[in-house]
């Protein structure tokens, strides 16, 4: 018979729970990894870079003036589209 003491299980630290964020143009939340921030108007929105069939974009991604990407939000581009209809200024957007 060992007279050892029972070995104890080192204790786990909690998991933080992820917090959700409010898409402001269709309501819903996600997580933070599936949202960006529009670079026009600030608003937080979901973006799906991998367009698969199920993800959810309420926006889009642009390659900036600095060579890289910047993200605007649906109503952002509606504003630019329409502005461009009436010979006004408009970025190309990738969609």
């Amino acid at each position: 018979m060992s007279t050892l003491p029972a070995r104890r299980q080192p204790a786990k630290a909690p998991v933080p729970a992820v917090k959700l964020l409010d898409c402001a143009v269709c309501g819903l939340q996600g997580p933070p990894k599936e949202m960006a921030d529009c670079a026009e108007c600030g608003a937080v929105f979901h973006i799906d870079l991998s367009q698969q069939e199920l993800g959810r974009s309420c926006g889009a991604a642009t390659f900036g003036q600095a060579c890289g990407f910047s993200f605007s939000c649906n109503p952002c581009i509606e504003r630019y589209e329409a502005n461009a209809a009436s010979g006004g200024y408009w970025r190309s957007v990738v969609r």
